[in-house]
């Protein structure tokens, strides 16, 4: 008559049964197939006598075991993002982690993850308010960056690489605006006969409300300040709009881990307004405001021209009246109409 089979896997214990002969192996992370062989019986008598139909046969069963310490520690992904203020959100439904940054650096927001294990995906809304999706791929040697048609993007909204120290990937991110990152988890399965694949895991359908998950979400980064841009007459006009291309005044690193100010004063005035009032440097809502009024957690219209005019006065730069190509100012804050305005420096 059938019996039951009872087979338990534990991760780091031995796999053994009664029914199962051969010597035990230790349970690892991994891609598992159980193969039960069975012989198939017909009975036309309730059970009473058998025929055999076949010897040969056999069931399957493919599952995978993994220990949620590779992807997850204390609930939050592996993942690291340096070069930014971190606030931690615990009651938050959709981002587990808010991070800022504003220049005062020239080390660029670097975000570190294995590539075997996650794929990101980024939504980037700049400072006009418009949408970039981007999926970051990697094959082994290189890397993708794709929008939601599957199109190679373009523009260096992010950058990517790998850092030969760590052998992690890293995206990095410069321009002004919020950062989306979202997570699929991955497996990588190498085979017996040289090949590989790759698995996508369904761990970011698990409950969030579980004590152990409760991170299991996106993260966000906020750029915000000012940024110098120009119109570059050097390049051939933007097809959508029949202009030429405005760029900033800022040079970007071969390896998008850092830039240089070039004819930029907008670091420099992030860095003093660091020095002068720390606490504007170190935000802990996702709102950053410019006031007319006097605010110890907003920078005044009177702020910005008195760091403006600092800057300029200790870097021994002279504004001067020129035929060049007009600079314009742009930023990412939220401001009253009143402070929208021009002042002379």
């Amino acid at each position: 008559a059938p019996q039951k089979l009872e087979v338990n896997f534990t991760l780091g214990s031995e796999f053994k049964a009664p029914e199962i002969k051969g010597n035990p192996i230790t349970v690892e992370e991994g891609l598992y197939t159980l193969v039960i062989p069975m012989t198939v019986y017909h009975t036309t008598d309730g059970g009473v006598t058998y025929t055999t139909v076949t010897e040969d046969a056999q069931i399957e069963y493919t599952f995978m075991i993994f220990n949620s310490s590779t992807y997850f520690t204390s609930g939050l992904q592996n993942a690291t993002m340096d070069n930014v203020t971190s606030v931690a959100l615990s009651n938050n439904s959709g981002f587990s982690r808010f991070y800022y940054y504003n220049y005062t650096t020239t080390a660029l927001p670097k975000f570190s993850y294995n590539p075997y294990a996650y794929q990101i995906t980024i939504n980037f809304v700049d400072y006009n308010e418009t949408n970039h999706y981007m999926k970051v791929e990697y094959n082994g040697n290189d890397f993708s960056v794709l929008d939601k048609n599957g199109k190679p993007v373009t523009q260096n909204y992010i950058m990517t690489g790998i850092d030969s120290s760590t052998e992690k990937a890293y995206i990095t991110f410069n321009e002004l605006g919020s950062y989306d990152i979202s997570f699929e988890y991955l497996y990588l399965v190498e085979k017996e006969d040289g090949t590989s694949e790759i698995f996508e895991l369904p761990f970011d359908e698990l409950d969030t409300e579980d004590a152990t998950l409760q991170y299991n979400k996106a993260q966000r980064l906020y750029i915000y300040g000012y940024q110098a841009m120009y119109t570059n007459f050097n390049e051939p006009v933007n097809p959508s709009t029949n202009q030429p291309y405005s760029r900033e005044l800022k040079t970007i690193s071969d390896d998008g881990t850092s830039f240089s100010q070039a004819a930029d004063i907008t670091a420099g005035f992030s860095e003093f307004i660091k020095d002068n009032n720390p606490s504007l440097s170190q935000p802990s809502s996702d709102v950053i405001t410019i006031e007319e009024s006097t605010s110890s957690t907003s920078t005044t219209y009177s702020d910005l021209k008195s760091a403006v005019q600092a800057y300029l006065r200790n870097s021994s730069i002279a504004p001067v009246t020129t035929n060049q190509v007009p600079v314009s100012f742009i930023s990412n804050a939220t401001s009253p109409a009143a402070v929208n305005v021009q002042s002379k420096i």
